[in-house]
Formats: structure tokens, sequence, C-alpha cells
């Protein structure tokens, strides 16, 4: 039994380091997390799959991948060695249920790269707070408070 059937709702909000960007198996596979990139596709019934339905996530980190988003390009730079180097990476990600869509304005999700005036990732040299930017996101729930 999930904890959203144990109580009875999918009000759900995933905010964590899932050491993991958003078009990797782990959160986009059905038996996984399950995110998907667009808010249409997330309001659908999901499709059955090997005999078994597996509810969606909106994940608005997919639009805060590259140098087009606002900020910066991903929450956690890695300069590797490999064949493949993404060099930004997006680890640190918010997932919704499609139940709190209503709520949710992009604007509302920031990704912050300056705390109390100092520089929050650090670039290697102990010039910042942290190797990973955070993220913040603001719900308008009140919204149903009032409407209700």
């Amino acid at each position: 039994m999930t904890q959203e059937t144990k109580f009875g709702h999918q009000n759900t909000v995933i905010i964590d380091d899932l050491n993991a960007n958003p078009f990797e198996d782990a959160l986009t596979a059905a038996d996984g997390l399950h995110g998907v990139m667009d808010r249409r596709v997330a309001l659908r019934r999901p499709p059955r799959i090997r005999g078994h339905s597996w509810d969606y996530f909106y994940n608005p980190m997919w639009s805060r991948l590259g140098d087009g988003s606002p900020g910066p390009s991903g929450t956690y730079w890695r300069a590797g060695t490999g064949l493949i180097n993404y060099y930004w990476n997006t680890f640190d990600q918010v997932l919704l249920r499609p139940a709190l869509l209503p709520f949710y304005d992009p604007a509302e999700l920031v990704v912050p790269e300056e705390a109390g005036g100092r520089r929050i990732l650090d670039d290697g040299n102990g010039s910042g707070l942290s190797d990973h930017l955070p993220v913040a996101i603001t719900l308008a729930i009140e919204k149903e408070v009032e409407d209700g």
C-alpha cells in the first residue's frame, strides 16, 4: 500500500536531490517516478503497461534544462572527463502530482544562486556554500481554501 492510498489523496510533492537528471530512467520509467515534462500528459489517465497503471508526476524541472531557462542551466555542475558530459545536471528536482497543478505557477519555481549575499555553488575553491543549488517552489494552496 502506498502512502497516497493510505491517506486517501494524491497531493504529493517530491523535492529532493535525486542524483539523476529529469530524463533518466529512474525518473521517467512508469515503474519509477513516472515523471513527465508536459502538464497535459500528466493530466491524462496513465496507460496500462504490463497490466498495471502507474500514476504520473509532473516534473517542471525539464523546463529548467539548458541556458534558455530562467536562472542557471542546472543545479549541479561537473566537468567530467568521460565521453558523455552534460556539465550542468539537474539532480535537485520538484515533482508534483497532477492534483496540485492548479496551484502551481512556473514563475514560482526558482533555483537561487545566492543566499545572504554569497554564491551558493562552490566552484571547488571553497567560495560557495554547497556543490548543489537549492530548488524552491510556492504552491498557491490558499487559493483552494479561499475558493472552498
